[in-house]
């Protein structure tokens, strides 16, 4: 549950496959660098036992990093659309994944101003969200490397903890939408 959990909370909406273990690290990365902050993952509706390894994976990041993982890390069950749209519009920051990106939930995630950060790698499989952001006019959310990518969460992060920011911030990806249809 997300009781007693602070700061910007980061929406990270992918199946379980999509979590490669070199990438558990980048998430923890990006917790030190925001401070207080919420990492919200969605159970895997077909393979929950698999969920149940990511989490343990990213507990163990987070403690290497000296953090606690209880402060932090929420799994959540598999949402029904309008209840997945509605999860979008309570996050601040949409995490893709940086092995295996998303193409459908980021543009969801994009019609409901929900700035995106995605690594671009050199696989196709990883290029979705970038192509998304590239097109729609973003790509200042598009991360060149790791540190690039926790740099750029951390950055959204500070910027929506202040209400104007963050109003800012979510208009403009609003405003520009509407290129990826």
């Amino acid at each position: 549950s997300l009781l007693g959990m602070h700061g910007p909370r980061f929406v990270i909406a992918q199946r379980a496959i999509k979590f490669a273990p070199v990438d558990d690290d980048i998430y923890a990365k990006i917790a030190v660098a925001a401070g207080a902050s919420v990492f919200i993952l969605l159970r895997d509706p077909v393979c929950p036992w698999a969920s149940d390894l990511i989490m343990a994976r990213l507990e163990s990041a987070f403690r290497k990093h000296g953090l606690d993982p209880g402060r932090h890390l929420v799994a959540i069950p598999w949402l029904a659309p309008e209840k997945f749209l509605a999860l979008l519009d309570v996050c601040d920051v949409y995490l893709d994944c940086p092995a295996f990106s998303g193409y459908t939930t980021a543009w969801l995630a994009m019609h409901r101003g929900l700035p995106i950060v995605a690594l671009e790698g050199r696989q196709l499989r990883q290029r979705l969200a970038a192509g998304l952001l590239r097109k729609a006019g973003l790509s200042e959310t598009i991360a060149a490397s790791g540190d690039d990518y926790v740099a750029i969460a951390a950055r959204l992060a500070a910027e929506c903890r202040d209400p104007l920011r963050k109003q800012a911030l979510r208009a403009a990806v609003l405003a520009a939408a509407p290129a990826v249809d």
